[in-house]
């Protein structure tokens, strides 16, 4: 790996201020661009990828997505999909604020994905004790979720060292790629880590894949939007889609939405994690989570959701505040929306300009400098993570790249509203 990387210490949040009117508050440009160059060196010749232009996982190219994908489907299909565990994991509650990291569609196992993990084990390392740090992945191991995928690509490169499991928390939500093989290496894998395993035991020990953490002020839910797959012939007839079956819409269980139901309280804020998006930040991209959306809907919650932060693109974006979106996904969305799916995904300058952004989009990380990431001999979009500071009412979100630069900020205010 050819890079020299300094581990920058980050500001301290700003203080939070009282206000009724909810809202982003305080955003930060980002500063003029130093960061150091950072080359990836392909794999060796006579290794097991298989690739188009030299080099794997670069989005749209890499015909192992397609390959592996399908393959891991059609197993699944012969050995079924792991079983569902209804029970949530243990409530992971504390009385000091929180500090969540959050990254996503990180398990490539590449250069960059190791420097992601890298700068926020070196902020983690700086922590004194009055936060209770969270690190969270928000999914998708490639290429198909295959148990040597987790061993290989995400175990080693994890964030959180052991002897530090029990004052640390682990989490890693299900995606699509985490299902393609049919999540047997997703719960019995991964989740089986004793880093994870801490946290995302349910109340008999077994493995979960949703979640509450909680603080006196904030609720941060945990949701697999990944594993209610409809049956290949469900999908085939239209109930509802083939693309369904491939895990690209986000689908959430009833016991899910009746879990968050029954532990919502309207005294404290509340932020949504899920691997799927509730819309997109490109205009030809169809994927949602528009049933996921629906359930909460009638179940009386969405409009209690205070954040919704997830991944699946392979992008870092911010998007505005509601009463200045246009998108109707989006306007009855919750008040701050961020995807921070550039966790380990090389997307090339053609594949990120191909897509047309949409009118909501407040920020996002677009550059490709060839002084940043190279990867196959062409800059690429730097790979990164976010950062949430829960304070009462209020929180700070900031989203940083590789090198551990901080290339937003801003200050979100919950708006206060009757508890009913």
């Amino acid at each position: 790996m050819e890079h020299d990387l300094v581990e920058e210490q980050a500001p301290p949040p700003p203080p939070a201020t009282a206000r009724r009117a909810g809202g982003i508050r305080e955003i930060s440009k980002p500063p003029a661009d130093t960061s150091p160059i950072f080359r990836l060196r392909q794999p060796a010749a006579g290794t097991r990828d298989f690739r188009a232009r030299g080099a794997p996982f670069v989005e749209h190219e890499d015909p192992r997505y397609a390959w592996d994908g399908f393959w891991g489907k059609f197993g699944a299909l012969i050995r079924q999909p792991r079983p569902f565990n209804p029970l949530p994991a243990m409530t992971a509650a504390t009385d000091l604020p929180l500090s969540l990291y959050l990254f996503g569609d990180w398990g490539t196992g590449l250069a960059l994905a190791r420097a992601v993990t890298d700068r926020i084990a070196g902020q983690l390392r700086q922590l004194d004790g009055a936060r209770q740090a969270h690190a969270i992945h928000l999914g998708d191991v490639y290429y198909a979720g295959c148990p040597d995928e987790y061993e290989s690509r995400m175990v080693p490169l994890w964030p959180v060292p052991d002897e530090r499991r029990e004052e640390i928390g682990s989490w890693s939500l299900n995606g699509n790629h985490d299902m393609y093989s049919g999540g047997h290496g997703y719960f019995d894998t991964m989740l089986r880590k004793r880093a994870l395993l801490r946290w995302h035991a349910d109340g008999n020990g077994a493995p979960s894949s949703f979640f509450l953490i909680e603080n006196q002020d904030w609720q941060v839910f945990g949701l697999d939007t990944a594993w209610n797959l409809p049956s290949f012939s469900g999908a085939v007839l239209g109930r509802p889609t083939l693309k369904d079956y491939g895990g690209q819409n986000g689908r959430l269980t009833r016991g899910q939405v009746e879990w968050m139901a029954a532990r919502r309280d309207d005294r404290k804020g509340c932020i949504l994690l899920t691997h799927h998006q509730p819309a997109s930040s490109r205009s030809d991209e169809g994927q949602h989570s528009r049933h996921a959306i629906n359930m909460l809907r009638a179940a009386g919650i969405y409009h209690r959701i205070d954040a919704w932060i997830w991944g699946h693109e392979h992008r870092c974006v911010v998007f505005k505040p509601k009463a200045e979106r246009v998108n109707p996904v989006l306007r009855i969305a919750p008040q701050f929306c961020a995807c921070l799916g550039n966790g380990g995904v090389p997307v090339p300058e053609k594949n990120f300009h191909a897509d047309k952004q949409i009118a909501d989009v407040l920020w996002e990380e677009d550059r490709f400098d060839p002084r940043l990431a190279i990867y196959d001999k062409r800059p690429v979009l730097p790979f990164g993570f976010g950062r949430i500071d829960t304070q009462p009412g209020s929180f700070d979100f900031r989203a940083f790249d590789h090198t551990g630069r901080e290339r937003f900020a801003c200050h979100v205010l919950r708006a206060t509203r009757p508890i009913l």
